[in-house]
């Protein structure tokens, strides 16, 4: 699933975000097309609302064909094709848009409007889709660092995990034991040498274990 849509909170700052596109739309059609302020705006939001969610489709070739590992030309014609498509059908919703709009009183002749406007939305959508396809591979970038950080992290945990255990492994069996044996011949004999061994076995324990969980260890502590 798109990332986008996956979670939520992602949705609506994505679509406030295309408001700015609304603008341009709407001025491409004001300016150059001579549609009514009214009309153009009309027109604009809705297809830019609509281009917003056509423009997700990009985020499947870009997966498909990732930057740096596949072939060029197979990869410009997979997004040529797809750009032309579905700019393609953002014109043809734009022109059933225009067609609902004009049986208002308020939009007279704006189909007619629309249609000489068509050849220079279907540019725009083109240089859309590629401006989609470009965000797209940032979003893969960015989601590939992630999960890289991600698997370091579980990779350092693993070895620290298992430097512990191998640390403990070494010091349970014979190490502890003997010490232990050492300790239990001087309680008889001698009570204080005993108890001094005590105190320096748990203290040698706590150290190692603290090694297990840093990543290096000053000289002073070694000694």
């Amino acid at each position: 699933m798109h990332p986008l849509l996956a979670r939520r909170g992602r949705l609506l700052p994505y679509l406030a975000a295309c408001a700015p596109l609304a603008a341009i739309v709407t001025a491409l059609l004001a300016r150059r097309g001579g549609l009514p302020l009214e009309a153009a705006a009309a027109l604009a939001v809705p297809l830019t609302l609509a281009y917003a969610f056509i423009g997700l489709s990009a985020w499947y070739p870009c997966r498909q064909f990732p930057l740096g590992r596949s072939r060029i030309p197979q990869m410009v014609a997979t997004f040529t094709a797809a750009a032309l498509v579905t700019s393609s059908l953002w014109v043809l919703l734009g022109s059933g848009l225009s067609r609902l709009l004009e049986n208002l009183p308020r939009f007279p002749g704006l189909a007619a409007l629309y249609a000489v406007q068509a050849p220079a939305l279907l540019a725009a959508g083109v240089l859309l889709y590629f401006l989609y396809a470009a965000m797209h591979y940032v979003l893969l970038s960015l989601e590939a660092a992630r999960e890289a950080e991600r698997r370091e992290a579980e990779t350092q945990i693993l070895a620290r995990e298992a430097e512990l255990a191998v640390l403990k492994a070494q010091i349970q069996p014979h190490f502890l034991f003997n010490s232990l044996n050492s300790i239990a011949s001087l309680a008889g004999s001698d009570p204080a040498r005993a108890q001094e061994m005590c105190v320096r076995l748990s203290e040698f324990l706590r150290k190692s274990l603290a090694v297990g969980e840093t990543p290096s260890i000053a000289m002073g502590d070694e000694l």
